[in-house]
């Protein structure tokens, strides 16, 4: 998929099927950010600098679920250069244009790189915490990956969706979301489903197909048991090196 949009903003092509890359060409002058660990190539006269940004939010940065610095690709030389990116989860790769999607709320860490676009953080009241959202300002390419499929649902007026929190990438800015009532219950009246929330058009709505609140939990398990086999193997030790002198 090449993109059309020609002189101000970045061409662009994806590359890849089920994992995919993108590969973005940068004429004299052009520029476009991300993340350093998503750059996998870049042709020898990108220049790559940090965007600077000020002490309290580096360590906001740091403290809340985007660690990495914003950094940014320019080509300041002569001829076309290129930049090769990519998510270390790989996944689908969609290209959104605030100018025809309209504003748009995304969640950070499914963000791979944009070029003219200005965000600001978003904060739901109750929703969504466990996540970073930014509200999306400006028109421009905002290019986002899940580590599965990534699905767009349009919403007319005053249509609802019900989706997995846990799985929703990001809606317009324009849709009313709240916490989804508790199904089959006889307090679902009063009691919401923190894990569920409830988005009404118009707008659209963006939901990945794996569940990425699993993936941590595996993450967390896999971190748990390999904790539990050095815990095990240290134990082991020691009791080897007791036994060893007790025998002497």
């Amino acid at each position: 998929m090449d993109s059309l949009i020609q002189n101000e903003y970045p061409s662009f092509q994806v590359i890849g099927q089920e994992e995919q890359s993108l590969q973005v060409l940068l004429l004299p002058g052009q520029s476009i950010k991300t993340h350093l660990p998503n750059i996998i190539y870049s042709s020898p006269k990108v220049r790559i600098k940090k965007v600077k940004t000020s002490l309290l939010n580096s360590v906001f940065n740091v403290l809340g679920d985007s660690p990495v610095q914003d950094f940014v690709a320019h080509n300041k030389e002569g001829g076309c250069e290129y930049l090769g990116l990519c998510k270390e989860f790989g996944g689908k790769i969609l290209c959104l244009n605030p100018e025809v999607t309209g504003k748009l709320v995304i969640r950070s860490n499914a963000v791979l790189a944009y070029s003219g676009v200005s965000t600001e953080e978003f904060k739901p009241k109750m929703i969504m915490r466990r996540y970073k959202w930014l509200k999306v300002k400006s028109d421009g390419l905002l290019f986002i990956q899940t580590s599965g499929n990534l699905i767009e649902k349009v919403l007319g007026s005053d249509e609802e969706i019900e989706v997995n929190g846990n799985t929703l990438v990001g809606f317009s800015a324009s849709a009313k979301i709240q916490a989804a009532r508790l199904r089959n219950n006889v307090l679902s009246k009063f009691i919401h489903d923190w894990n569920m929330v409830r988005l009404k058009g118009p707008g659209r709505v963006y939901i990945e197909g794996t569940n990425w609140g699993k993936l941590q939990r595996v993450s967390q398990l896999r971190k748990g048991e390999l904790t539990y086999m050095v815990t095990f193997f240290l134990l082991m030790l020691l009791m080897f090196v007791f036994e060893k002198l007790l025998l002497i």
